[in-house]
């Protein structure tokens, strides 16, 4: 849903990861697996950039729930976001609208790799809108993106 804030919300995701990583400590092999699950809502709004109409301001109201496992040194987020928005695009010729959002990831971490995927849903004033996005980062540095969307009715 945003471009310019996607490369933020993924660096805030994977900081999340890195620093939950930091507050678990080494876990021995063998060793059952700890979880905890954090529940929060919000409201923010934000600058966005949307492949459909361009740059916008959304105010999102939404509940969120993240979920994160740990065992051996791997760590598992699951990450649910659902709520309210409304978009108002910079370019007076493109109408505004408010609907329904929901949001899920799912970011695995290791000391070597990382992964994160998430999709958008966004349901709004008879408009459609999607995207997947998938990032994996390797210790090496290599780093694979895939980034889809569409728009419709």
């Amino acid at each position: 849903m945003r471009n310019a804030s996607n490369k933020s919300r993924n660096r805030l995701i994977l900081t999340l990861a890195f620093a939950i990583a930091l507050v678990f400590p080494a876990i021995p092999a063998g060793a059952a697996a700890e979880e905890f699950t954090l529940h929060f809502s919000n409201v923010e709004t934000v600058q966005i950039t949307n492949p459909c109409f361009g740059p916008a301001t959304g105010t999102l109201t939404y509940d969120a729930v993240i979920h994160v496992t740990t065992i051996s040194n791997v760590y598992h987020a699951v990450i649910n976001i659902h709520g309210d928005s409304s978009t108002v695009p910079d370019d007076p010729n493109e109408p505004a609208f408010s609907g329904h959002f929901s949001e899920h990831q799912v970011l695995n971490l290791n000391r070597r790799n990382a992964v994160n995927t998430f999709v958008v849903t966004q349901q709004a004033d008879g408009m459609k809108f999607h995207i997947t996005f998938h990032l994996a980062l390797n210790a090496s540095g290599g780093e694979l993106s895939v980034f889809n969307w569409a728009c419709g009715n």
